[in-house]
């Protein structure tokens, strides 16, 4: 909400939902009911919550774009159908287009185990080992204190991107992916650092 109204934009109505609910018919209507239609839908849900709300908003006949988060980067969100999928878009930690880091780690993590990563998590759990282990050896000790600081300083590079860690706000400081559903296809459009960010 911060960084929306700041960059311009302004708020027309906010709704609550429960995770796990599998019918979000009611938050679909009152959408649907609305004088006058947002330009954009910003929702946090995840898998399994996503294709559900996206069919009934569909369904209830509201063809606003819907935005979302990481947690819709998994080959389930396909399930939806291309009808409601079409045009949502979502932000993630990297995508395996050809020649990408992510790309190469998925097909050795395939060739090793016989199955393609279910999701960016696992690309993302192989780099924050990494990014650990980084930090144990800046430590130069199992010491958790001097881990713990050492971590706050990690500058690492792995499959999903860079992490470079601010040692006054402890946050990564990591570019974010954008990915748009063309049909039920999922495309890459960029990657940046957004330019404002909200105080922890």
């Amino acid at each position: 909400e911060e960084v929306f109204t700041a960059g311009g934009g302004t708020i027309v109505g906010e709704d609550q939902y429960q995770i796990g609910a599998g019918d979000y018919s009611a938050q679909a209507t009152r959408i649907a009911n609305l004088a006058e239609q947002p330009d954009v839908i910003f929702t946090p849900m995840f898998i399994p919550d996503t294709p559900v709300f996206l069919q009934q908003l569909r369904q209830a006949g509201v063809d606003t774009p819907v935005i979302s988060t990481d947690g819709n980067h998994d080959a389930a969100l396909l399930d939806t159908g291309a009808n409601a999928l079409d045009g949502f878009v979502f932000t993630t930690h990297a995508f395996p287009d050809e020649g990408t880091p992510l790309a190469d780690f998925d097909a050795v993590f395939e060739q090793e185990t016989g199955e393609a990563p279910l999701s960016v998590v696992v690309g993302i759990g192989y780099d924050e080992i990494y990014a650990l282990r980084s930090a144990i050896e800046a430590a130069g000790s199992a010491d958790p204190e001097a881990i713990a600081a050492a971590l706050a300083e990690v500058d690492h590079t792995g499959v999903t991107g860079t992490i470079n860690m601010d040692a006054q706000s402890r946050r990564a400081e990591k570019e974010v992916t954008i990915v748009l559903l063309d049909g039920a296809e999922m495309t890459y459009v960029g990657a940046s650092y957004p330019g404002t960010v909200p105080e922890p």
